[in-house]
C-alpha cells in the first residue's frame, strides 16, 4: 500500500542512531568501532520526486582491535574520531512513497580525538589528523509509516584523514602497517528518522 504523498516544499526530519566504522589503512580491519549519529535536517523538493538534503550531524566514527589477550597479550588498538558532519545529498521517492535512494557528498569537521595504541594512550592524537573531511556517501531509505523511516548509508573519505609521516607510530606493531600509509574513514550508518 502506497504512503499518503508529502507534498511540502520543505521538510523537517531528525534521525537518530548508529556507525560502525573503520579506518582503512591502519592495520585493523572490521567495521568494529560503533558510535551515535544524530542529524536534524531539511529536504527541499526540488521537482517531481527528486529532494535535496541537507543535515547538521554529530558523527563518532574510529576503529577498534581488542584481541584474545591469551593469544596477543597487551596487545590492543582503538581510535574514537569526533566530527560535526554535512552532508549534502540527492535523494528520489518512489512512487509508493516507500523507498527513497539518494547519494552525494559529507564535509566533516573534526573536533576532537582519542587513540590508544597497547592500552596506552596516544598524546594529543588530535594533531595527527586533518581537521576536515570530505566524503562521498550513498543512501538507502524505507519508509515504514507516514512520519517514520529507516535511514541505511556508506560513506568512505575521498582524501586521507592522516598520512603516516609522524615518527609517534614508527616501532608500533599495530596501528603502522606499512610507512607512508594513508588512511581513510569508511562507515556505515543505520538511523531511524522522524519527519515533523
Amino acid at each position: 500500500m502506497a504512503l499518503p504523498e508529502d507534498r511540502r516544499t520543505f521538510q523537517g526530519y531528525l534521525g537518530v542512531g548508529l556507525n560502525a566504522s573503520q579506518v582503512d589503512g591502519d592495520g585493523v580491519a572490521g567495521y568494529h568501532q560503533a558510535g551515535l549519529s544524530v542529524a536534524p535536517a531539511v529536504a527541499f523538493r526540488l521537482g517531481g520526486r527528486f529532494y535535496m538534503n541537507f543535515e547538521m550531524a554529530y558523527h563518532a566514527v574510529g576503529a577498534r582491535w581488542s584481541p584474545n589477550q591469551e593469544y596477543f597479550p597487551n596487545q590492543n588498538y582503538i581510535s574514537k574520531l569526533r566530527y560535526v558532519a554535512v552532508p549534502l545529498f540527492l535523494n528520489y521517492h518512489d512512487p509508493d512513497g516507500k523507498v527513497r535512494l539518494g547519494g552525494g557528498i559529507v564535509y566533516g569537521q573534526l573536533f576532537a580525538a582519542k587513540e590508544q595504541i597497547n592500552f596506552y594512550e596516544v598524546e594529543n592524537p588530535l594533531s595527527t589528523f586533518k581537521r576536515r573531511d570530505l566524503s562521498w556517501m550513498a543512501n538507502l531509505q524505507y519508509m515504514f509509516a507516514p512520519k517514520w523511516g529507516l535511514d541505511t548509508r556508506f560513506s568512505y573519505s575521498m582524501l586521507y584523514i592522516r598520512h603516516y609521516d609522524n615518527a609517534i607510530y614508527k616501532g608500533y606493531s599495530v596501528g603502522n602497517p606499512i610507512y607512508g600509509t594513508s588512511q581513510f574513514n569508511n562507515v556505515i550508518t543505520v538511523r531511524l528518522f522522524h519527519i515533523f
